[in-house]
C-alpha cells in the first residue's frame, strides 16, 4: 500500500507541503542543543600543551604531540555513564564551511591522563555524519587521507612529507 501512496498521491488526497524543503533542512531541537553544547565545550577548551591530553597523546615516545587547532583539552566534560565530569581530549567535528557541529570526546583519567582504566567509551557529542575533524589542510590537490581515529590521524600527519590533507 505504501508504494501506491507514492506512485498515486492524488488518489489518496496527498498534497505537497509548501514547507517541505525548509523542514528537510531544519535540525531537530535536541540535536541543535547537542551541537550547541559541543561548540561550548570546544570554545571553552584550551590548547593541549602541558595538559593531561598531552600526557595521553605523548604515550608514544617516537611521536611527541604538536598542537593542532582542531584538538583541545577540557578539564570537565560530562559523562552520562558516570553522571560526573572528567578531563577529556576533544576534537571538533566541522562542516566543509568550518562550522562546528560536534566534538569527538576521549575521557581521561584525572590523575594519569590514561584511558585504559576508565570504563567510559570514546563518543561524539553533536553531529558526526557529514562532518570531519581536520588534522592537516595540505597543498596536495589530488587526494586526501582519511584516518580512523584522532591518534592515527596525528601519527600519519607526523609523517606527511607531501603536505597532504588529513582528516579523521
Amino acid at each position: 500500500k505504501a508504494d501506491t501512496l507514492l506512485s498515486e498521491p492524488d488518489k489518496h488526497q496527498l498534497t505537497i507541503n509548501p514547507q517541505h524543503e525548509q523542514l528537510k533542512a531544519t535540525v531537530p531541537l535536541k540535536q541543535s542543543q547537542l551541537e550547541a553544547r559541543a561548540q561550548q565545550y570546544f570554545n571553552d577548551g584550551i590548547p593541549v600543551t602541558n595538559t593531561l591530553a598531552q600526557t595521553y597523546l605523548d604515550t608514544n615516545p617516537n611521536r611527541p604531540f604538536k598542537d593542532n587547532d582542531s584538538i583541545r583539552y577540557h578539564p570537565r566534560v560530562y559523562s552520562s555513564e558516570t553522571r560526573s565530569t572528567h578531563p577529556a581530549l576533544i576534537a571538533k567535528l566541522e562542516t566543509p564551511d568550518n562550522q562546528i557541529k560536534g566534538i569527538a570526546v576521549t575521557y581521561l583519567n584525572d590523575a594519569t591522563g590514561d584511558i585504559s582504566d576508565l570504563k567510559i567509551n570514546k563518543r561524539v557529542l553533536g553531529t558526526k555524519s557529514g562532518n570531519h575533524i581536520p588534522i592537516n589542510e595540505g597543498i596536495q590537490a589530488d587526494y586526501s587521507i582519511l584516518a580512523v581515529g584522532i591518534e592515527n590521524a596525528l601519527l600519519i600527519n607526523d609523517n606527511n612529507p607531501t603536505n597532504t590533507d588529513i582528516i579523521a
